[in-house]
């Protein structure tokens, strides 16, 4: 008998016995373990939907509670009662915004849609439900829309028992809800497209209907995960016994060809320290048998691999060694176990210290900047869902205080046994980056002033033309050029000329930088830039101006902070420029125009006898000297006490009388006549002088408030208005201006009123709050004037320190004429009656405007319809022929009538 043979058939048999009772017990513990798994899944099915059942309902209540509270506003109710849709929109889309909802409606109590906001297309769907309910029961329930899901909550809005309607607010149920859900049952809650059946099984889990919402169902799932677990693990510990069973099968051979089992055993020893990567091990050659080829070609082997893995180790070295010469690391992302590893480059790149637990997604995202963590994310996700391969430059977080600058990229791969992951690189770019900056710097600036160069200039006029376009703003070009600045690099040097043109470039940068622009119509920010072209050229460029005007003043500026001699190595020279001014679009309508006609005025200065400026525009030149004429004429005015006072009434559309009085500054030159506060106001604005005429004012008023007193003029009870400019509700000295002209007079701080603009208050908010709160604590009342000419919004409103809303002529204009205006113009004075404020409409033109105004609920007008503004003296005579042709009758014994005020 041939050992060999003998040994393999008793190993074949041996082994078949323990093959087979192994896969026979594997069969039977398959049944009957499977059938009891499954059982006790489903009864943690029905726990978990149990228990998800009740989180619904806490939902839902909660959702009830919420909305029963807010039901209990009166206001609610109260413009239910009237059916005032304004209104009811205003609370509505105020709810919206404030609760998260995707629909508040209120309905009559016929289930009829009075005012929504949210999404309107969910408006069927809630009036379907109140029609299938009690109206006079809430209403809390789950419902869904376009596969969308949602919570209904309807309540019922009552006066005593009287059912007004009802207020209707449907929710989205949040992914983030169900997630939470899912969390606290112990089970997955999802929203699926209905198919009917209440329960149903799947390979890798079980489901159940827990609420049918019309197209939508609410599924909750268990997974058989750990069921599957369960089974794989005994399956696994049957197979481990089975394979002991094969061991004793081969161990009871081996009795019997102990010769033919040495030798493979001794193969799979030195297999198993291959596999530990000791490739030094060698086999012993057995013989010339088949047994012994197999030694020798196993050891021939190994001497391959052992040639190859030093190879490898070599090569890896070498790598290791070009990526950190490159500060390039790799790294590998496993979509699978979403584990991510790298080379030693990338960890230091990064800055991956030793880690624990192995590095993930989360761990790698930590790394980069927060501003470019979303853009890596987004990447990454986008590689891993749709292979698309990604390149991008980023931020790391600054672990030692230094900002890095990282380049990465990544591709999705597949392996052949089908595991997909993402391998990319990462490379530290800061060096490269700072290069580029640093070049970008030298090729925009100028190396002498550090200003902007030419090419940078041109960019920033391109730009800033295609911005005006696009907001309908000016914008205006100064070009410098200096006064026989050759001689001094003739006669001096040039580094002296470099000295003197660095020194220009300073002054002219202090100039604009301390120059307040006024802000124009549709620029909320006007710039000033300036630029060194070359030589002794300079430019300014002015964005967001409202005028070319204003063009002249900064040239006047720059050409009086040159006139300061300049100290050139202990001797002071005095330096002059010319100044050409062009503007966009009356000059040119790109950067070459405007810049050859800018350098055509320039020289057109030249001509004038230089240190002057010149625009292109011949007519621009004489506006701007006629601004210029009429700055030094007003400066003289407030000087000499030219101005004067005028007043318009305001009256009360409840008594009938007047009721006030606005002051308004009048000027009117010896030469040039009556000057119109068009006119005068925006330079006094733009020069400063606007703080000198509101003092004025004030005191002027107080002193005619003193003079009707003293008279005792039936003027007593009259408040006085008092326009406060933007300039000086910014400035903190005009609380103690107030305060020592009132103190000093002895007037009633409480007869006194001062109007701000909106546009004014809210260019500085903060500032403005301060200013008017102070104000307001002497005994002054506040008014915001020119209501929707700006921010126009209501909501800010409940914050600010003033007392009277005062509208402006605009939404007047056509509100007899036009439904809408009307309407429009009711709700604000509605909203504005909810915040306690007063409300003064403005304009007021016509008795139509008149008449429907005190219909909808105004407090006080003003307009020529009653009076223009009138000087002091007249100001009694006034106020009698306005109480006489709009004020209240008179009764036998001259006392007031209770009646309504009376029209023509």
């Amino acid at each position: 008998m041939n050992p060999p043979r003998v040994a393999a058939r008793l190993a074949l048999v041996l082994c078949g016995i323990a093959a087979f009772s192994t896969g026979l017990a594997l069969v039977l513990q398959t049944r009957g373990l499977s059938t009891d798994l499954r059982d006790a899944a489903r009864g943690r099915l029905d726990r978990s939907a149990s228990s998800a059942d009740q989180l619904i309902d806490e939902h839902l209540a909660t959702l009830l509670d919420r909305y029963r509270a807010i039901s209990a506003t009166p206001e609610f109710r109260a413009n239910l009662e009237v059916n005032h849709v304004p209104t009811l929109l205003y609370h509505a889309k105020w709810l919206v915004e404030q609760q998260g909802a995707s629909l508040l409606l209120f309905a009559s109590d016929e289930n009829l849609e009075i005012a929504a906001a949210g999404d309107e297309a969910l408006a069927p769907a809630a009036l379907a439900a109140l029609e299938a309910s009690d109206p006079a029961q809430e209403l809390v329930a789950l419902s869904s829309r376009d596969g969308r899901p949602f919570a209904l909550v309807a309540l019922p809005l009552r006066t005593g028992k009287t059912l007004l309607g009802r207020l209707v607010a449907m929710e989205p149920l949040a992914d983030e809800t169900i997630a939470l859900w899912s969390r606290l049952c112990g089970a997955d809650l999802a929203f699926v497209a209905s198919f009917g059946a209440k329960e149903q099984g799947q390979a890798e889990g079980l489901s159940k209907v827990l609420r049918e919402l019309g197209e939508l169902d609410l599924r909750v799932e268990v997974s058989l995960a750990h069921e599957q677990r369960a089974l794989a693990n005994a399956r696994q510990k049957l197979l481990t016994a089975g394979a002991l069973a094969l061991a004793l099968a081969f161990a009871a051979s081996l009795v019997v060809a102990r010769s033919f089992v040495r030798p493979i055993r001794a193969i799979q020893n030195a297999s198993v320290a291959i596999g530990r990567g000791d490739l030094g091990v060698r086999l012993e050659a057995m013989g010339r048998d088949e047994i012994g080829d197999v030694s020798r070609a196993f050891n021939h082997m190994l001497d391959q691999l052992q040639a190859t893995h030093d190879e490898l180790e070599e090569s890896k070295r070498g790598l290791a060694n070009s990526q950190r010469l490159a500060h390039l690391g790799s790294w590998s992302f496993d979509t699978a176990t979403d584990e991510i590893s790298g080379s030693e480059e990338f960890d230091r790149v990064y800055e991956f210290g030793a880690m624990e637990a192995p590095m993930v997604r989360s761990d790698l995202l930590g790394r980069v900047h927060r501003d470019d963590r979303g853009r890596f994310a987004s990447a990454l996700s986008r590689c891993v869902a749709e292979g698309t391969p990604f390149r991008l430059d980023h931020r790391s977080v600054e672990l030692d205080g230094v900002e890095r600058f990282l380049h990465s990229q990544g591709k999705l791969v597949t392996s052949e046994d089908g595991q997909m992951r993402v391998e990319g690189t990462v490379q530290d770019i800061t060096e490269r980056k700072l290069v580029e900056e640093q070049v970008r710097y030298l090729a925009n600036h100028d190396n002498l002033t550090g200003l902007g160069n030419r090419r940078l200039f041109k960019e920033h006029l391109d730009l800033a033309i295609e911005a005006a376009r696009l907001d309908r703003s000016a914008l205006g070009v100064l070009f410098l050029d200096l006064d026989n600045f050759k001689l001094i690099n003739d006669t001096m040097g040039h580094s002296i000329g470099d000295q003197v043109l660095r020194e220009v470039a300073d002054r002219m940068a202090q100039t604009v930088r301390g120059f307040r622009l006024p802000r124009s119509t549709f620029q909320e920010a006007p710039t000033v830039t300036v630029s060194r072209l070359g030589g002794d050229e300079f430019t300014v460029l002015l964005t967001g101006i409202q005028g070319p005007e204003v063009a002249g003043r900064i040239a006047r500026r720059v050409l009086r902070s040159l006139e300061r001699p300049f100290d050139l190595e202990g001797q002071e020279v005095v330096i002059s420029a010319s100044i050409g001014i062009a503007s966009w679009p009356a000059d040119g309508d790109d950067v070459e125009t405007l810049l050859r006609n800018c350098d055509t005025a320039m020289y057109h200065a030249k001509e004038q006898g230089r240190n002057n400026y010149q625009f292109y525009s011949e007519s621009m030149n004489a506006v701007v000297f006629k601004r210029l004429v009429l700055e030094n004429k007003l400066r003289k005015a407030i000087e000499r006490d030219e101005l004067e006072l005028s007043f318009q009434p305001k009256l009360s559309l409840e008594s009938g009388r007047v009721v006030g009085l606005e002051a308004l500054a009048r000027w009117r030159d010896p030469e040039l006549g009556m000057i119109s506060p068009s006119e005068f106001i925006p330079i006094a604005e733009e020069t400063g002088l606007i703080n000198a005429i509101g003092e004025w004012a004030l005191e002027a008023a107080v002193r005619q408030v003193q003079k009707w007193e003293a008279e005792e003029q039936d003027l007593s009870e009259l408040r006085i208005s008092v326009n406060l400019s933007g300039h000086e509700l910014h400035d903190d000295s005009v609380v103690s201006r107030v305060i020592g002209i009132l103190g000093s007079s002895g007037v009633d701080p409480r007869r006194f009123d001062f109007e701000i603009t909106e546009t004014a208050l809210m260019s500085n908010e903060e500032i403005g709050r301060h200013v008017l709160k102070k104000l307001r604590s002497l005994g002054v009342t506040i008014s915001l004037d020119d209501f929707g000419t700006g921010y126009s919004s209501l909501s800010y409103l409940r914050d600010l320190p003033i007392d009277t809303l005062k509208i402006d002529r605009s939404f007047v204009q056509r509100i007899d004429e036009d439904s809408d205006d009307a309407a429009l113009i009711g709700a604000i004075i509605s909203m504005v009656k909810i915040l306690r404020l007063k409300v003064v409409v403005e304009g007021v033109e016509s008795e139509a405007q008149l008449s429907l105004l005190r219909k909808l609920g105004c407090d006080e007008v003003q307009g020529h319809l009653l009076s223009p503004p009138v000087g002091a003296r007249d100001v009694a005579a006034m106020v009698r022929a306005i109480e006489s042709e709009w004020g209240v009758e008179k009764d036998e014994n001259g006392e007031n009538d209770e009646s309504e005020p009376l029209g023509r």
